[in-house]
């Protein structure tokens, strides 16, 4: 799981944007119960994954100036990131619907 989210942080990096630390909730940012990644393990889903962006200046709260700058390399990150649940993933049966 840390090779798939290495390779989102080494995208987001070539496209301009920062280097994100890669690892467990607990052991990069805080030990928490009650995310939004123990919500979807509940639900079932297998990999929950965890993005936290924050500038170290500004926190969540980012200056209208500096949202550009942050998203245009996070969205080449997301592009690798759904490539790699493209691969991951188990082929879906199709609908035989008539």
């Amino acid at each position: 799981m840390c090779f798939r989210g290495g390779r989102v942080s080494d995208a987001i990096r070539a496209a301009g944007g920062p280097r994100y630390a890669v690892g467990s909730m607990a052991d990069t940012l805080y030990d928490a119960s009650g995310t939004t990644a123990d919500f979807a393990k509940s639900l079932g889903i297998k990999y929950p994954y965890l993005m936290e962006l924050t500038n170290s200046v500004y926190g969540f709260a980012l200056p209208h100036g500096y949202i550009n700058h942050t998203a245009i390399p996070l969205m080449e990150g997301f592009w690798v990131f759904a490539e790699e649940v493209r691969r991951f993933a188990r082929p879906r049966p199709t609908s035989t619907l008539t």
